[in-house]
């Protein structure tokens, strides 16, 4: 009886063995597609609400590396002013020259390869239930 059941154990570990590479393949067969009809048009994205900020600003921060003289030369090709540094986080609050728009400084600052970010300078409001 014993030796019945021992062979009867091994035809089991064998029939998972050769079955488990026909599963596995079964497993991952291309799933039918679904009949979904083609938008005209892509998903329009949520976007949060437009926030505020300062009108002819921009917050940019240099990359660590970045010696004074190169930040100040950009800051000269591109005819911005700094009106502020961070002495803890490092960052800069630039005026914009006289006909540039904050979206288009924004865009000009974060080409450049030694600029960490640049953002607006976003206005925050505390809610008294916020504090």
């Amino acid at each position: 009886m014993k030796s019945a059941l021992r062979i009867l154990y091994v035809l089991l570990i064998i029939t998972h063995i050769l079955l488990l590479p026909v599963l596995t393949m079964v497993g991952c067969q291309q799933q039918p597609e679904l009949n979904v009809p083609p938008t005209s048009t892509s998903p329009t994205p949520i976007s949060e609400p437009e926030k505020e900020y300062v009108p002819n600003q921009i917050i940019v921060k240099f990359k660590s590396d970045t010696p004074i003289e190169t930040q100040e030369q950009l800051h000269q090709e591109l005819g911005t002013t700094v009106i502020h540094t961070s002495p803890a986080a490092g960052f800069q609050v630039l005026q914009l020259p006289e006909g540039k728009i904050v979206e288009e400084m924004v865009a000009l600052y974060s080409e450049q390869s030694i600029v960490e970010y640049a953002e607006p300078n976003y206005i925050e409001h505390i809610s008294p239930e916020s504090q």
